[in-house]
């Protein structure tokens, strides 16, 4: 009887620590995803047309 005691001890002590330890942590949802920023293009100076001959 001793033994069929320690075995339902051990097995209660095992089912509380494997429930204990399948809790998700965070949300419980998929986050919206953000859009990527683009880099701006680089500022290149105006370029001055050349003068028309006449």
């Amino acid at each position: 009887m001793k033994s069929v005691l320690d075995l339902s001890r051990v097995a209660g002590l095992s089912m509380a620590i494997l429930l204990a330890g399948c809790g998700q942590k965070g949300p419980l949802y998929l986050p919206a995803k953000q859009p990527v920023a683009t880099p701006a293009p680089a500022a290149t100076p105006p370029q001055n047309p050349a003068p028309a001959s006449k």
